[in-house]
């Protein structure tokens, strides 16, 4: 289960570090520049060895970073959570109405109700 940042990274994927071009398996320490400070994650390859990955997403700050990371351009050194597609597992998004807000087309899973 992963959540989403308002810049487009999950966990501690942080744009334009070095782990978002790791290619094995494992965790892996970051050091985030805009932070100052390390962060400890999961690496994408691992992430994409499960079975079902999902993502919940929710606030309006959100929504420029869900519509960039599904219908603009792979960039994953920039949206870190393009990474994520599980090899042989599903992957499945999770948004209230105002995270999907900016989005051309409604997800299946997407159950819109008013606030």
């Amino acid at each position: 289960m992963l959540g989403l940042c308002d810049n487009a990274r999950k966990a501690s994927l942080f744009p334009h570090t070095p782990v978002l071009h790791e290619s094995s398996v494992g965790a892996r320490e970051v050091f985030v520049e805009e932070k100052q400070t390390c962060r400890i994650t999961l690496t994408a390859p691992l992430n994409n060895q499960a079975r079902v990955v999902v993502f919940l997403v929710c606030g309006a700050n959100k929504a420029p970073a869900v519509q960039r990371v599904h219908t603009g351009p792979r960039d994953v050194a920039e949206f870190a959570a393009q990474l994520i597609a599980p090899a042989g597992g599903e992957l499945h998004w999770f948004m209230e109405a105002a995270a999907a807000s900016l989005l051309p087309f409604q997800p299946a899973e997407l159950k819109l109700k008013p606030r």
